[in-house]
């Protein structure tokens, strides 16, 4: 295995901590602050209203049914000594309706610390209006 297979599997290791239930383990994974940014808006969030954000997709998803989130593909290219650009390909199956989401994700990972953190986070994907058009949320009132 060489040094980049290494740098390659623990990058996926760390993006696999990202379906982790425990809060705290959430938490340390990403930076104070981050960038945000998806098709309609880019802001910069605490990481405790990030996490607010996440245990709000959660209980959304979790509102679809039982599913599965599993990392299909991490690839990553390095900007600089410090910072990775990682994009990432993930999938959601909801067991009810057979259905698969397939949710491409973007991150800059800041390596320059202890431990590896998000420092932006770029969703390419709008995915409440995917639920929607795929039938498993209730379209807006």
């Amino acid at each position: 295995m060489t040094s980049h297979d290494v740098a390659t599997e623990r990058l996926r290791s760390f993006f696999e901590t990202l379906t982790a239930t425990s809060p705290d383990r959430l938490a340390a994974l990403y930076a104070p602050t981050i960038l945000v940014a998806g098709p309609h808006a880019a802001l910069t969030i605490s990481r405790d209203a990030l996490l607010g954000k996440v245990s709000e997709r959660k209980q959304l998803l979790d509102s679809v049914g039982p599913h599965t989130t599993r990392l299909m593909a991490c690839e990553e290219t390095t900007l600089s000594e410090r910072y990775i650009l990682a994009r990432t390909i993930w999938q959601w199956d909801f067991e009810a309706s057979a259905e698969s989401v397939i949710v491409p994700s973007t991150f800059i990972v800041d390596n320059g610390g202890d431990l590896p953190q998000i420092i932006l986070y770029l969703l390419q994907t709008d995915v409440v209006s995917v639920l929607r058009e795929r039938g498993l949320l209730p379209t807006a009132a």
